[in-house]
């Protein structure tokens, strides 16, 4: 039996092989189940909200698939849901570790300190971090979740990061609905100069599952 604060309770989902999560690099998806955002536009919303209808996979089975097919991948992604919620989310990579596998890892930028952690211990090689909207849009675009102080204090942090660290941390947003031209062009603008931010297409989600 698993305890609560395992993060292994929390991987439900991975993709052997993707050629487009990592730009450059061929690497396996981890998916971490849990969000601490209630974004609408979500693309995985039964993965953030309801992991347990998703079956776990076990510490024994990663580290089997690791095994077995380490050598043939250039790194492995880590997503969610958000990774950065997880308790005790080191012991995950780690694991990976041991496999001399670089890691990045996709967040929404929330837990500016667990990411700079990560990244100065060596726990992970990069970190795609998405812009959601300009700061005045974060309650429409997390369904209520992250207030434009909550966005304003940890972006402050994300970006002196950044730009200490520019060839670790590269940036997305994407286009969703809700965002115009101009707040694309305001997103743009809040980016240090010395860092990458690309604009992912929008892909409407199957559907839109509530948390109770």
């Amino acid at each position: 039996m698993q305890e609560n604060n395992s993060p292994w309770i929390h991987l439900r989902g991975l993709e052997p092989l993707s050629l487009c999560d990592w730009p450059g690099k061929t690497s396996a998806v981890l998916f971490l189940g849990g969000c601490n955002f209630l974004c609408p536009t979500c693309h995985n919303a039964k993965l953030a909200w309801q992991m347990d209808t998703l079956a776990p996979i076990s510490k024994n089975e990663l580290r089997h698939f690791l095994e077995t097919k380490s050598d043939w991948l250039d790194g492995i992604t880590v997503t969610g849901g958000e990774p950065t919620t997880v308790e005790n989310i080191e012991e995950l990579f780690s694991l990976i570790k041991e496999f001399k596998l670089p890691i990045k890892l996709d967040t929404n930028g929330s837990n500016p300190q667990k990411i700079k952690s990560l990244l100065e211990n060596g726990l992970i090689d990069c970190a795609a971090i998405d812009v959601k909207a300009p700061f005045h849009l974060y309650p429409q675009v997390t369904g209520g979740s992250f207030s434009e102080q909550n966005a304003l204090e940890a972006f402050k942090e994300i970006f002196a990061l950044a730009t200490e660290m520019p060839d670790k941390i590269y940036f997305r947003t994407t286009c969703v609905p809700a965002l115009t031209e101009e707040d694309l062009n305001l997103i743009q603008a809040l980016i240090p100069p010395t860092c990458s931010w690309k604009k992912q297409t929008f892909i409407p989600p199957e559907s839109f599952i509530k948390k109770d």
